[in-house]
C-alpha cells in the first residue's frame, strides 16, 4: 500500500511511509530516478522490525532540490515488485500555491499536443510614445577664462587663480 503522492516542507524531514506484505520479510530498496537512496547522511531508511510491514524513506533537512519521482523496490525469494510515488517539497515560508498549479498546469500542457486555447484575443495597438523635448548641450568653453597675473618672488606669498569651466562637476589639470 503506497501513497502516489507526498509534500514536504522545505529544511524539515520527509517521511514517505508505505506497507508492504511478504513471507518472507521482503528487502526493500528506495532510487530517485537511477541513482539509489543509500542509508546514511541525510537519508534514513526505517521499518518496523524483523517483518518489514511497514518501511519508510526519511530525508532529513529536505531541500527543493530533492523534489522529484521516486520509486520503492521490494524483493523476497517469490520475486520483486515497484511503486513510483512523488515528493514535492513547498519553501519553508509555508504552502507555495503558485509552484504547485504552475507544475500542474504545465504538466497538463505536456500531454495535449496542441497549445492553451487563446480564445478570441485583439490585438494590441501600440500607443505613440511621447515625443522628449530636448536639450542643447552646454558647449566646452570657458565661461570665466583663466587671466595671467604678474608675481614678484619673496614679496608675494601667495597668489590665485580662478576660472570657469561651462560643465559643471569637472576637474581641471593646471599645467606649467
Amino acid at each position: 500500500e503506497i501513497q502516489e503522492k507526498y509534500s514536504a516542507v522545505e529544511d524539515q524531514t520527509a517521511c514517505c511511509y508505505m506497507f508492504v506484505e511478504g513471507n518472507p520479510a521482503p528487502t526493500f530498496k528506495f532510487y530517485k530516478g537511477a541513482t539509489i537512496c543509500q542509508e546514511g547522511g541525510r537519508y534514513k531508511l526505517v521499518s518496523d522490525g524483523d517483518n518489514n510491514n511497514m518501511i519508510m524513506l526519511a530525508i532529513t533537512k529536505v531541500k527543493t532540490t530533492d523534489e522529484g519521482e521516486y520509486r520503492v523496490v521490494i524483493e523476497n525469494c517469490h520475486g520483486t515488485d515497484e511503486k513510483s510515488f512523488m515528493l514535492y517539497v513547498s519553501d519553508s515560508s509555508g504552502m507555495d500555491f503558485r509552484s504547485m498549479l504552475k507544475k500542474k498546469k504545465y504538466a497538463k500542457w505536456g500531454n495535449d499536443e496542441e497549445g492553451p486555447d487563446w480564445g478570441d484575443l485583439k490585438h494590441n495597438e501600440k500607443e505613440e510614445e511621447p515625443v522628449l523635448k530636448k536639450v542643447k548641450d552646454k558647449p566646452d568653453e570657458w565661461v570665466v577664462p583663466l587671466k595671467d597675473k604678474t608675481v614678484k618672488e619673496l614679496e608675494d606669498k601667495k597668489v590665485v587663480f580662478q576660472c570657469t569651466f561651462s560643465k559643471a562637476e569637472q576637474k581641471a589639470k593646471w599645467c606649467f
